[in-house]
């Protein structure tokens, strides 16, 4: 695992948080690894989705540069995002607009 304070890459060492659950640190700074979630799971579409769609190209970035600004917006944000294009969409269907 990579470690994002320290640049640490290597195998992580399993500790137990306050409330007795597993988590992986970093062996050099203690600091907690997340798992990596892909790209396409935090925006809650399938890979073949994301590949077909290329949202990078959208942005006018390249695709390594977008995964890295999409790994650190939180994933409430972009679920509030999402919700509000599903209504602004089902607005224009039913021609309220």
């Amino acid at each position: 695992m990579k470690c994002s304070f320290c640049d640490y890459t290597g195998p992580a060492m399993t500790m137990c948080d306050q409330a007795g659950k597993p988590v992986n640190v970093c062996p050099e700074c203690q600091n907690p690894i997340a798992p990596k979630i892909r790209p396409w799971e935090r925006l809650g579409i399938t890979r073949a989705r994301y590949l077909g769609t290329q949202p990078w190209k959208k942005a006018r970035m390249s695709r390594e540069a977008f995964e890295t600004q999409i790994a650190f917006v939180p994933l409430e944000a972009i679920d509030l995002l999402r919700r509000e294009a599903e209504a602004n969409m089902l607005i224009a269907a039913m021609g309220l607009e």
